[in-house]
């Protein structure tokens, strides 16, 4: 898979509010923490909706992870996400961004 398809899934795996989160990689319908692989999980953050795609391990490459930082700038992905006042829209822009940024570089 194309870095800018799994940035594009990214984005639509946590396309709405209730989709996304933060402080942990995913969480079930109950709001408890889960892995981002597991069959429960009904939301996730940014670094856990990338992982999501990659099973059996459950690891973005790091080829994907370059294309979010060129977004998000230095910080460790999940500490962007868990920001105190990351709001949603602003990591569906970033992921849009990468994704734009992938696809202009032709990935």
């Amino acid at each position: 898979m194309k870095p800018s398809e799994t940035l594009a899934l990214a984005r639509a795996k946590i396309n709405t509010p209730e989709k996304w989160t933060q402080r942990v990689f995913a969480r079930d319908s109950a709001g408890r923490q889960c892995g981002d692989g597991s069959p429960d999980a009904r939301c996730w953050c940014l670094l856990g909706a990338l992982n999501s795609l990659y099973a059996p391990y459950f690891v973005c490459p790091d080829t994907v992870l370059r294309y979010v930082h060129l977004a998000i700038g230095d910080d460790p992905i999940d500490a962007w996400n868990d920001a105190a006042g990351r709001s949603h829209h602003e990591v569906l822009a970033a992921l849009s961004r990468a994704c734009a940024i992938a696809i202009a570089e032709g990935q």
